[in-house]
């Protein structure tokens, strides 16, 4: 099973794990934080016995693996339970919750039964289904990152920005997720105030980076602008792309490691191996953990 990693708690976690996060720097793709930047807002983390240092892991549950909206993991065996009413849920909390993918032209052709799918449970919870990936609503972002996986990224920020209110949910999702469990709301993973959710793989032990959960504040969208940065740092060497990406930015957001001398990233950097090899890119991955 799959296992949370909840980024944000509106609540500063007692434990001595809590790790304050320095102010962010600006990015150079993307606007300063127009808002005063609140640690307990972006990271919280807990330990785990398992490790003597803190973990990005904050609990144990199961993430999207429950909802059945992930693609290469299935069964729940009943271990979640249905949240009451995702519609009252989010109405009376006043926000919105979107579920968004980015595909261009070609993508939305081939995912479309996929797509009416996931527009049927958003209907279903009154959430918000939307594709995005379209060249003309974010010529910036097709114009600075080459990389679809890390332009991604680039591309819900700038949506968040223009079409999301503050506090608004967004769900990411790649193009090959469909819904089975749909009785199932999303809002089951929005217990705890988080502003950032990932998962990690059922079959490895990397964080996925398709698919996640944020909440729309300019300190999250930052976040996801450095996340598409990291296009212009990727290793000589097999990287992964964004999915490879997103352990070093999470251990530099956690202020686990220093962000030019640290040991992961001198890892991450020194990547050479070609996919045919994939022991130095878990071993990069294993550092970040």
């Amino acid at each position: 099973m799959d296992s949370v990693h909840h980024i944000g708690s509106s609540s500063p976690s007692p434990s001595p794990c809590h790790l304050p996060l320095p102010t962010p720097r600006p990015s150079p793709r993307s606007p300063p934080p127009n808002a005063p930047f609140d640690p307990h807002h972006l990271v919280t983390t807990r330990c785990n016995k398992r490790w003597s240092k803190p973990l990005l892991t904050a609990t144990a549950i199961i993430i999207v693996v429950g909802l059945g909206l992930v693609s290469d993991v299935i069964g729940v065996n009943g271990v979640l339970k249905v949240a009451a009413d995702s519609k009252s849920i989010s109405k009376s909390n006043g926000i919105q919750i979107f579920m968004i993918a980015v595909a261009d032209e070609m993508f939305r052709a081939r995912y479309a039964p996929i797509f009416k799918a996931m527009s049927l449970y958003a209907s279903r919870h009154g959430y918000k289904w939307l594709v995005l990936g379209d060249a003309v609503s974010e010529p910036m972002c097709e114009r600075e990152y080459a990389d679809f996986f890390f332009r991604k990224h680039c591309i819900v920020s700038k949506w968040m920005q223009r079409h999301a209110m503050t506090g608004d949910r967004i769900f990411v999702f790649d193009s090959d997720v469909v819904p089975y469990q749909t009785s199932l709301p999303l809002t089951h993973w929005l217990k705890n105030d988080e502003d950032l959710i990932f998962y990690d793989r059922a079959m490895n032990t990397e964080v996925a980076a398709g698919n996640y959960a944020v909440r729309n504040t300019a300190a999250t969208r930052d976040f996801l602008m450095r996340w598409a940065d990291y296009e212009a740092e990727r290793p000589p060497g097999f990287s992964s792309s964004d999915n490879g990406a997103i352990h070093l930015h999470l251990v530099r957001t956690l202020g686990l490691e220093h962000p030019k001398i640290g040991a992961c990233a001198q890892m991450y950097y020194n990547l050479t191996a070609l996919v045919t090899n994939l022991d130095p890119y878990f071993e990069y991955v294993g550092c970040t953990r």
